[in-house]
This record gives C-alpha cells, sequence and structure tokens, in this order.
C-alpha cells in the first residue's frame, strides 16, 4: 500500500513517512483513520466516502451494511432524509412522495376524506389525453362487497374469515367494504 501526499502528489511507502513529509512541508495532515481498515484520509469528507465505497459503512450512524444497495436504503431512510413531507390531512410523515401517495391511495388515512377511486378519478379528469392515466383507460374501480344470506348465523350476522358479529346485515357490508378491514373472502359476493 502506498500514501499519496493530497498537496504535492508524493507517493510515500507508508503513512508514517507520509505524516512525516506533510508535518515538514506543512501539507494537509492524515487526521482521520478509516474506522473499518484504519486507512488515514486528510478530511472527514475522503474517509467518508471512502467508509461507503470501500466498506458499506454509514459513517454518520457508525454502521455497517452487508453490501451497497442495504446501505443505500439505509441513506435514503426517513433516518438520513427525515419524513418532512406531511398527509395533509393526518400530518404523519414521509420520506417520498410515492410513501405519501401509498398512504392515500390505499385507504390507510384515516382522516382524509378520499379513497383511491376518488384519486384515480380526479387524475383521470386531469389528463383527459391519457398520458398519465393510460393504463388506466378499462379500470373500473375497487370492488365492493356484499353479504349473502349464507353470513347470517342464526344469531347475528358472521364475518366468515375473523369471526367478528355484527347485528346488521349493513354493519358487516361496512366491515368488508372499510379500508381497515384485514379479511376478505368467504361468504359473501362481489357486486
Amino acid at each position: 500500500m502506498s500514501w499519496k501526499c493530497s498537496d504535492c502528489n508524493r507517493t510515500f511507502a507508508s503513512w508514517h513517512s507520509r505524516s512525516q513529509h506533510s508535518t515538514a512541508r506543512n501539507h494537509t495532515p492524515l487526521d482521520f483513520d478509516c474506522r473499518c481498515c484504519k486507512r488515514p484520509y486528510a478530511s472527514s469528507t475522503s474517509r467518508k466516502e471512502h467508509e461507503a465505497k470501500e466498506h458499506n459503512h454509514c459513517a454518520d450512524c457508525n454502521r455497517g451494511f452487508d453490501n451497497a444497495n442495504n446501505l443505500r436504503m439505509h441513506l435514503h431512510s426517513r433516518t438520513h432524509r427525515g419524513a418532512n413531507l406531511k398527509c395533509p390531512f393526518c400530518k404523519t410523515g414521509f420520506v417520498s412522495a410515492t410513501g405519501l401517495a401509498h398512504h392515500l391511495e390505499g385507504g390507510r388515512c384515516t382522516a382524509a376524506p378520499l379513497n383511491r377511486d376518488m384519486v384515480y378519478k380526479a387524475v383521470r379528469s386531469k389528463d383527459p389525453d391519457g398520458v398519465l392515466t393510460k393504463k388506466l383507460i378499462g379500470w373500473t374501480g375497487s370492488p365492493t362487497y356484499e353479504v349473502n344470506g349464507n353470513s347470517w348465523n342464526g344469531d347475528a350476522w358472521e364475518c366468515y374469515l375473523c369471526h367478528r358479529d355484527f347485528v346488521s346485515r349493513n354493519g358487516l357490508n361496512q366491515h368488508l367494504n372499510s379500508a381497515a378491514r384485514k379479511c376478505i373472502g368467504k361468504g359473501f359476493e362481489a357486486g
């Protein structure tokens, strides 16, 4: 391994000789050691770049990763980027616009007065030429579910998947069509 002086580009056989040269010539010292391989660097920025590139290491968190992709995902996470994009309805923070769109379109925002169908309808209305919504030409909206007579267990309207009882057929229908439901399937028909 050789050590290069960043000021005069002279190369040295050891770090010690490079350090003596820097001190004698009043050049940039190598005061920043890599936390993984102990190689010295002239600045924290150059050390940080080396650690990320060569060791998949996040200098800010002092944490190593198995591969470059895991490091990249970490650097793009809310840990480093923050969650500065707020939902206009519930004020939950998101790292990206994609995360916010997923939150709203998936019906996960309980405070939002809209759902995926309403969002798609609004986008289509603003895109009459189909530039953005080209793939949605045949889309007819999300399915709705309605219970049939098989959902009556003799005492109540029962969700066959989670076995929760409802006093009215309408209550079970609301359960099946809510964004919060965890079940879908047996005992009712798509309508």
